[in-house]
């Protein structure tokens, strides 16, 4: 039994009507898995900014402020899904862009040339009244505004980022002489371009244009230069809209191709597409100025780059399509059909009907599939910097102070052996002057006579002093050379490279404690141990016990000088013996508590001065490892592939839409 017309047409519109369904419940599962990588990322900075001392974190809040945009990025592309097709027109020079998008859309807009196109793409919509335009910005938001208003604001904006890079260039100019190395090139130029250079916060504008045959089915683009020179370097900027495409009409100059400089136009576009992760499958290559190949060489000669093109490019366009953006522009401006076709325009309208149109929905969902990777990719590249700079800064960190404790303690050692020996000295040489001398006090009348022959002859008090006095000198030399030393080995800064101090016009760029660093001092107040202090140390240790003695002499000498000697120069040796003991104790002692003092005042010193350091840049030391924790939740979850919709998630999307509607 065969089925009926009727039926196999019913059958037709049945299955038409699930593939409709299909799709329809592909694009939600999409937009919700496209939403969710916005919201996930959301959360996380908030997680991000609840580390301690966020706002004073300099490079943990710059890696973590875009992630807001970057959310803003993902549900754009979601809700791209409901959009027309977006068509992006590309290309490294100026290779009739404007021209060709004039020609496309079938009218003249006149600010296309006027409007700057570096940082911003211009999309131009059918849907929006042609007097107005809509801005969009980074986080999303968008601001409807007459043509006339939104052409100040860009023109405003391009003013501002003009202004900066002149300021930017000058800065570097004058300075440059002053950087000795590549990487404190590098890090200059990234300083200028952080601090000085502006950055629009409007990715997009929207214009109002008439319809056109094109304009019914598609968003026409206009996109910034692939790349800029900025300071003397390129900056390839493909990757900050390329994801939004859904399809790309990459211009190729054909006269380039007849010179002979394919390679140039081949390179080109290699470092355009290894920017946004490498072959694309929704290209057309438009080989344009054909007119003068044609003019040159006949048909013959249009055919013959034609093919030189589809060899160099083989594999990389889904067509290249000849034409003459100018001719076809003036031809549809003066309604001269015979220039229209010769220009090839409608040789490319019928391959954009073709490739892109018949199957634009599902194109648009497998672009939005690699907008997410892309878009994931760009995060995990965003974080890969930082993450890789905390890991190696938080073990400096750890080693760096590992090392200190280590040599600071080695030195303290080398100087209690120091002391040890110097007192040891002491004690043998002032033992030898109390037998030899002792005897000698009885002769001496009064006690400042005493005083002094004590001090000086038998305790040796400035000579000790002035070894004392040198000792203290040297330790102190030696720590500040290992104050010196790990102060530029703990100082964590933005960047490493760079002295600021050093450089004109650049006095106020570095903080207080960096300035306190480069005067080459720490703060040593409340510490006793110091060249000089000699004398106090053995003033403390000697005068109290030396008065002591004096008074047991004082007594002795009421006897006759020859019964005291007799009777009470054993006992004075024995004293004086007895308080040298004591007494050089104590100043070894002393010493010593001083150099244990200096180490670990400047041991506790450099770890608050590389935890400050560190925290300015990261937060504090002891969340570094949760911030790692939190960037590798961010990695993983930007690694989670788009998933298509099963079969079972199919039937179970259909039951709840039915229910719904009943």
């Amino acid at each position: 039994m065969f089925a009926t017309a009727n039926q196999v047409e019913r059958f037709d519109q049945l299955y038409q009507e699930l593939l409709v369904r299909r799709e329809e419940q592909e694009r939600e599962h999409l937009a919700r898995q496209l939403k969710s990588y916005g919201k996930y990322l959301k959360i996380a900075q908030m997680t991000f900014q609840k580390t301690p001392g966020y706002q004073n974190a300099k490079l943990l809040k710059d890696i973590t402020k875009p992630l807001n945009e970057f959310a803003s990025e993902f549900e754009g592309v979601a809700k791209g899904l409901d959009e027309p097709f977006m068509l992006f027109a590309m290309g490294m020079g100026k290779y009739g862009k404007s021209t060709l998008l004039n020609a496309l859309m079938e009218q003249e807009l006149a600010m296309m040339d006027e409007l700057p196109k570096t940082w911003k793409i211009d999309v131009f919509n059918r849907h929006i009244p042609k007097n107005k335009a809509i801005i969009v910005f980074k986080d999303g938001r968008k601001n409807l505004l007459t043509k006339q208003d939104a052409e100040m604001v860009i023109q405003g904006e391009e003013k501002k980022r003009l202004d900066s890079e002149k300021l930017v260039n000058k800065m570097y100019k004058e300075v440059m002489r002053e950087l000795k190395t590549a990487i404190e090139k590098k890090e200059y130029k990234q300083y200028l371009s952080q601090t000085h250079l502006y950055e629009s916060d409007v990715t997009e504008v929207h214009w109002g244009v008439e319809q056109s045959a094109l304009l019914k089915d598609f968003y026409l683009v206009d996109t910034p230069g692939v790349s800029q020179k900025i300071m003397g370097e390129m900056k390839v900027n493909i990757q900050e809209y390329y994801h939004k495409a859904d399809g790309v009409l990459w211009l190729l100059d054909a006269t380039v191709i007849s010179a002979g400089n394919s390679r140039k136009l081949l390179e080109e576009l290699d470092h355009s597409l290894e920017a946004v992760g490498g072959k694309a499958e929704n290209m057309i290559g438009v080989l344009n100025r054909i007119d003068v190949i044609r003019e040159r060489g006949g048909e013959e000669s249009v055919q013959q780059i034609l093919q030189e093109a589809n060899e160099i490019y083989q594999g990389v366009f889904e067509a290249i399509i000849p034409i003459s953006a100018k001719q076809a522009f003036e031809g549809i401006m003066s309604d001269d059909k015979y220039l229209v076709e010769q220009s090839g325009v409608t040789a490319l309208n019928d391959v954009i009907k073709k490739r892109f149109l018949q199957r634009s929905k599902q194109i648009q969902i497998a672009r939005k599939v690699q907008a997410a990777q892309l878009l994931a990719n760009r995060v995990k590249y965003h974080f890969s910097g930082f993450k890789q700079r905390l890991i190696e800064d938080e073990a400096r960190k750890s080693e760096q102070l590992f090392h200190l404790d280590e040599e600071l303690a080695e030195k303290t050692e080398q100087f209690s052996k120091r002391i040890n020996t110097l007192i040891n000295q002491y004690q043998r040489s002032v033992q030898a002057n109390i037998d030899r001398y002792a005897e000698q006090l009885f002769d001496i009348e009064g006690k400042d006579s005493q005083r002094h022959f004590l001090e000086d002859r038998i305790f040796e008090s400035e000579s000790l002093a002035r070894d004392i006095n040198s000792l203290q000198q040297q330790a102190r030399e030696q720590m500040d050379t290992i104050n010196q030393h790990y102060l530029h080995k703990l100082w964590f800064k933005e960047y490493q490279h760079l002295d600021f101090q050093a450089l004109p016009h650049h006095e106020g760029d570095t903080p207080d404690f960096y300035v306190g660093l480069q005067a080459g001092r720490l703060d040593t107040d409340g510490i006793s141990f110091a060249s000089g202090t000699g004398i106090a140390l053995i003033g403390a240790a000697f005068l109290g016990p030396i008065g002591l003695l004096l008074g047991g002499i004082a007594g002795a000498l009421g006897l006759t000088k020859w019964i005291a000697k007799q009777f009470k120069l054993g006992g004075l040796k024995s004293d004086l013996k007895e308080t040298l003991t004591d007494s050089a104790n104590k100043v070894a002692t002393d010493l010593q508590q001083g150099v244990q003092d200096l180490a670990r005042h400047i041991g506790n010193s450099l770890e608050t001065f590389s935890e400050e350091s560190f925290s300015s840049l990261y937060g504090p030391s002891d969340e570094a490892k949760r911030i790692l924790v939190l960037i590798k939740e961010v990695e993983t979850r930007m690694d989670k592939q788009v998933e298509p919709l099963s079969v079972k998630e199919l039937i179970l999307q259909d039951r709840i839409s039915k229910a719904k509607k009943a």
